[in-house]
């Protein structure tokens, strides 16, 4: 976007389409800068934000609108399962006829399951529908829209898109907003792409659900007494036990009515989902979280298996010896060892004080290199599990390492990040979204930030490697630090490895520390750190450009889950 510096070429570009005739041109143009102006006014959580992305992505209702000729006709058949826990009034099954009348894509059915249902009527109409879908090669999908919620007069269409790109999608969800007491849309929720820890900790995929329907799933519906939320969220849980071919449309397509929200938001699932967790053999706690619609989750270790924590230093003995004590004195896990790499180290002091420890140390006579220091410090490991640490950080939870050892045993985890906190109990970190920003950066050690992601295990693209765990196979597994990232974006491209491996890297708010964020090597190297950040631009264009765990609605510049407008 232009900024003001660059008024003349504005004016003249203004100029020469005025001349043309081309006022297309001129209305975008305006509109861009428009938009790039308010977007530096307004701030990260005004009230505006949201209105004006809303003006923006109308354009892609109307593509879409535009496409309907072609999709209405696809063998794409939509049953739309309108749910309550009491009667459905009158007035409210017209008006989601109406609403679905108005549907672009019209290959669909509705059925009405309230209190005046019963589940065998609802799963006669089911069977029916999917038999007939079958018999006639429809790809048939079950859709969920709850009392009072509305969906957007695109919805189906947007999702019979998707489906037309994947025919082997099993559950497509989208984004989602609430209407207020005042009929407004307001607090959207932009949602990443599948996370199943994330899922665990919150039912974010209830809106706009749609599962591809199996015999499976008729039979789940079959035992069921009624449907609500509840219901659905189980289903959920079970169908993605294990992995299942799914995507995210970025775009509202499901608006929560305000009272629906309340009770989603304020209804306990923390024993259906600590009953899920123990179906799925997973060794956690599920503890009660503050507004009860969230579960935090806690993974202890199986057995005890040695953890060795790989410190690289030069010198800076007194941030080395409060690193180290914290460890020895606060740790409630024994089974570790801590090895020490000496990088060229020159004062008396380090040398004295590297004599008195108990500690491994490694001298590593190179130029610095996070990377090759830490890939010394593996091949001297004789931990399952490794645990890379700098030496300017601080434990503050006891259980830091099994909370963390928990979770890298999952098969399916990669890297475990920690929580790290500023001396001020700010956020230094709790997650790396696109490569390169620290999420939530600044806020209160206990502020759970937007939708309580700070104190939620989930997962990020990338966790920082100032405090993270790996299991010693799958380091093997991605080959290590990439040795020529020297200074920084070792740790993003070492998880960036470990996502195209088929991983999730996972944020863990249990393990916390402070980090004096390198104090030891504050201001150097420069030129290496513009070469490096090249490096990543070049290699991992996919993931920074694109944060599977991150909305394309948000802000890439922001740090706070800013919506994006420009």
């Amino acid at each position: 976007m232009p900024k003001i510096k660059d008024f003349p070429a504005v004016a003249a570009n203004f100029t020469k389409d005025l001349i043309r005739g081309d006022f297309r041109s001129i209305r975008e143009n305006f509109s861009g800068y428009l938009l790039y102006k308010l977007n530096k006014k307004l701030k990260d959580d005004s009230s505006l934000r949201y209105p004006i992305w809303r003006y923006i992505h109308a354009r892609k209702y109307h593509q879409l609108m535009n496409q309907s000729s072609m999709i209405s006709h696809s063998k794409i058949r939509f049953i739309i399962i309108y749910f309550s826990d009491g009667k459905i009034s009158n007035s409210a099954g017209r008006r989601i006829s109406n609403l679905l009348k108005n549907q672009s894509h019209k290959n669909y059915c509705l059925i009405l399951a309230g209190a005046d249902h019963n589940i065998e009527h609802l799963t006669r109409q089911l069977e029916h529908e999917y038999t007939e879908g079958r018999s006639d090669e429809h790809l048939v999908y079950l859709c969920f829209v709850e009392h009072k919620d509305l969906i957007a007069r695109h919805a189906l269409n947007s999702v019979a898109k998707a489906i037309q790109e994947d025919s082997a999608l099993e559950l497509i969800y989208s984004d989602e907003d609430i209407i207020n007491k005042y009929g407004l849309r307001v607090d959207p929720y932009f949602k990443p792409q599948y996370a199943p820890l994330l899922l665990l900790s919150h039912n974010y995929l209830s809106a706009f659900l749609c599962l591809k329907l199996t015999d499976e799933i008729v039979r789940e519906i079959k035992s069921w007494e009624k449907i609500n939320q509840a219901s659905i969220y189980r289903l959920v849980l079970k169908l993605t036990r294990g992995r299942i071919r799914s995507t995210r449309i970025a775009d509202v397509l499901y608006h929560r009515h305000w009272q629906n929200a309340i009770r989603q938001e304020t209804e306990s699932t923390q024993d259906l989902v600590q009953n899920e967790v123990l179906a799925r053999g997973l060794k956690a706690r599920v503890f009660s979280y503050n507004p009860a619609g969230f579960n935090v989750l806690k993974f202890s270790p199986e057995g005890n298996p040695r953890v060795s924590i790989i410190i690289p230093f030069k010198d800076k003995v007194s941030l080395l010896d409060i690193c180290l004590k914290s460890i020895e004195i606060r740790s409630t896990y024994d089974n570790y060892e801590i090895i020490l790499i000496d990088n060229r180290s020159t004062e008396q002091e380090t040398f004295e004080y590297l004599k008195n420890t108990k500690h491994r140390v490694i001298k590593a006579d190179i130029e610095f290199n996070y990377s090759k220091l830490n890939n010394i410090g593996c091949q001297a490991a004789e931990g399952e599990y490794l645990l890379f640490l700098n030496n300017d950080t601080e434990i503050i939870t006891p259980d830091w390492i099994e909370s963390m050892l928990g979770l890298a045993q999952l098969p399916e985890v990669g890297a475990v990040g920690a929580k790290l906190l500023f001396p001020d109990n700010t956020i230094q970190h709790v997650g790396v979204v696109l490569g390169t920003r620290h999420i939530n950066r600044c806020l209160g050690a206990d502020e759970g930030g937007y939708k309580h992601y700070n104190n939620l295990v989930r997962e990020y693209g990338c966790v920082t490697g100032a405090c993270l765990m790996v299991s010693k196979n799958k380091y093997r597994q991605v080959g290590g630090f990439t040795e020529c990232l020297a200074v920084e974006g070792n740790d993003v491209d070492f998880c960036f490895k470990l996502l195209r491996a088929g991983y999730y890297n996972v944020y863990n708010p249990h393990s916390v520390l402070y980090h004096y964020e390198s104090a030891s090597r504050k201001g150097k190297f420069r030129t290496t750190v513009q070469q490096e950040r090249l490096y990543m631009q070049q290699n991992w264009k996919e993931f920074m450009v694109n944060d599977q765990f991150y909305s394309p609605n948000f802000s890439p510049t922001r740090h706070d889950y800013c919506i994006r407008i420009g």
